[in-house]
């Protein structure tokens, strides 16, 4: 049964993204074109980069907050036409680069710049299915669309089971579908560089365990668990986490609205019974 993966959605933005770097159609190191930062020649947003977006460091004032009625996010989710013009829209916060601030806005506005690198929206609305999920096998997999008819990358992915650990799998196998590579060859490993002040828990757009500042006093998140753990989460208690060098791909979907939901003793159990 296809169940909604929330923000595990946002690690399949992160695909999408490698797979028009791979194609040669998306280049990081030019500036996105966002058109709600044309209007003055010293918009200080026009020095936001595909990194500060993939990372999560652009700077731009976001609110998360699902129990805030008028969050950034919930004004963007259940109340915009087109979601990323609300995260284009947003003030300056802090330098870009420098600061983690979470905010589904900022992958929505990564989805409309990648709907830019396409001629037709058939093409652009095709593209997940296509070029991400048929490859892996992924048959139920389904990213939908804002009003404006740009995939919310946010939140928006519904897949059973089964199909969020294919995808899974891609990440622990390095990008690799069996002979060919989907992803560009050093795409994980540029993933999975932890963004500027997150505490080596954020890399682009998926979430890491990794040692937050070397030999420093500050531990991993999860220490007894491997530096190279990754994971997706979702806001109501769904995960896909990857074991790389173990490989073990772990699913949980569910809906844990309070309390949260005990996945690292899970990790825990699986790891052991894996050995």
């Amino acid at each position: 049964m296809p169940l909604p993966g929330w923000s595990m959605s946002k690690t399949w933005t992160n695909a999408l993204v490698g797979l028009r770097v791979q194609q040669g159609e998306l280049d990081l190191e030019a500036r996105p074109d966002v058109p709600e930062w044309r209007a003055a020649a010293d918009d200080p947003r026009a020095r936001i980069g595909w990194t500060d977006l993939l990372s999560m460091t652009a700077g731009l004032a976001w609110n998360e907050d699902y129990d805030d009625p008028n969050s950034d996010a919930l004004r963007m989710l259940f109340g915009s036409v087109d979601h990323a013009a609300v995260h284009a829209c947003q003030p300056v916060a802090a330098v870009p680069g420098t600061t983690y601030c979470y905010a589904s806005g900022c992958t929505n506005l990564i989805s409309r710049l990648l709907r830019a690198t396409f001629a037709d929206d058939r093409a652009y609305w095709a593209f997940p299915r296509t070029a991400l999920f048929a490859p892996l096998g992924m048959r139920s997999a389904v990213l939908e669309t804002d009003p404006s008819g740009t995939f919310v990358g946010s939140s928006y992915g519904f897949a059973t089971a089964r199909d969020w650990a294919r995808f899974g799998l891609l990440l622990q196998d390095d990008g690799m579908v069996g002979e060919r590579q989907l992803l560009p060859s050093d795409w994980l490993a540029r993933s999975t560089r932890p963004a500027p002040g997150s505490d080596g828990e954020f890399g682009w757009h998926v979430w890491l365990n990794a040692d937050p500042d070397g030999d420093g006093p500050r531990e991993r998140m999860w220490p007894d668990l491997p530096a190279d753990l990754l994971h997706l989460d979702g806001h109501e208690g769904q995960y896909c986490a990857v074991f790389p060098t173990e490989r073990i791909v772990v699913v949980r979907l569910g809906c844990t609205k309070r309390g949260g939901f005990g996945l690292t003793a899970l990790l825990r159990a699986v790891q052991a019974a894996c050995r």
